[in-house]
């Protein structure tokens, strides 16, 4: 088994290449308190879809042994997970839907600026890539001044909501100040404070 750390650096040196690079990937590797099976990798964007799945041990998942001792009693358990997960998908995408309302209004335009005010400062570099949403783009010029020479400003298809990815590879710095990370973020508090707990 490879570990996590393994699994980030083969991602960064395969960033943005072509899909039968990242067939690499397969196969399994350890988070502490998880183990990732990337089982199948699509191959080309016709193909399959990628396959993946995760193990968390019982111990480490904390779900009394009563819940899956029987064949039913673990159905119902894995019923319940699933409409958990559906119910936080739900509540997410209401929230996405907020946020892309948000992304029409003038606060949202002082909130890029003040996203690229602190990343300039972070991340002063000469050849610095600054990625934003495509619907963003319109702000390119104002944004890019707030970094170091040489910038490029790239519309970044993996930005949903909005926000700003910054990379420099020559220093090895990337920083991801996107709503879409914020929201993802949230979830692991959602989980704990929903009252959608297992115990």
């Amino acid at each position: 088994m490879k570990s996590a750390q393994t699994l980030r650096g083969d991602l960064r040196a395969i960033d943005r290449k072509s899909y039968p690079a990242y067939k690499s990937l397969a196969g399994s590797y350890g988070f502490g308190k998880y183990i990732l099976h990337i089982e199948h990798v699509q191959g080309d964007p016709f193909a399959a879809p990628s396959r993946l799945s995760v193990v968390v041990d019982r111990q480490v998942a904390g779900f009394p042994e009563e819940c899956f001792d029987t064949p039913w009693r673990r159905v119902a358990l894995e019923d319940l997970l699933l409409r958990r997960e559906e119910i936080t998908r739900s509540v997410f995408e209401q929230v996405k839907r907020r946020l892309l309302d948000f992304t029409k209004t003038p606060a949202y335009n002082d909130l890029m600026t003040e996203i690229a005010k602190e990343l300039g400062v972070r991340c002063p570099m000469e050849g610095t890539i600054v990625m934003l949403r495509r619907e963003d783009y319109h702000l390119a010029a104002k944004l890019g001044e707030h970094f170091g020479k040489n910038v490029r400003i790239l519309a970044d298809e993996a930005i949903h909501i909005g926000g700003i990815k910054v990379m420099n590879q020559s220093s090895g710095v990337f920083m991801d100040e996107t709503l879409d990370s914020r929201l993802e973020d949230q979830k692991p508090w959602f989980y704990s404070h929903s009252g959608l707990t297992i115990t």
